[in-house]
């Protein structure tokens, strides 16, 4: 498994590439990571991602303007991110 940001992880399975989302088991007050996609190559692991992300911030976001930045936010951690796994600066949990 591979940490991608504080919030999603890549795994895979060997015919797909998993994307996974934290979150806490309040009953054993633990992290967990629920699959919530499953994809053929890299880039639709990507879109789908963003997607899921535009999703979310539909749901909290204001107005159009905080919208644009919390998504500009989450490309420029998700590049940053690849990034580091890119130069192995990415610890693989």
């Amino acid at each position: 498994m591979i940490k991608l940001n504080d919030k999603y992880c890549i795994d895979g399975d060997g015919l797909n590439i998993i994307l996974k989302e934290k979150h806490i088991n309040m009953k054993k007050n633990e992290e967990v990571y629920n699959a919530i996609g499953y994809y053929g190559d890299f880039k639709a692991l990507l879109n789908g991602m963003v997607n899921k992300e535009i999703y979310n911030e539909l749901l909290v976001a204001k107005d159009i303007e905080e919208l644009i930045n919390n998504m500009n936010n989450f490309k420029q951690e998700t590049l940053k991110c690849l990034e580091e796994l890119k130069n192995g600066e990415n610890k693989s949990n």
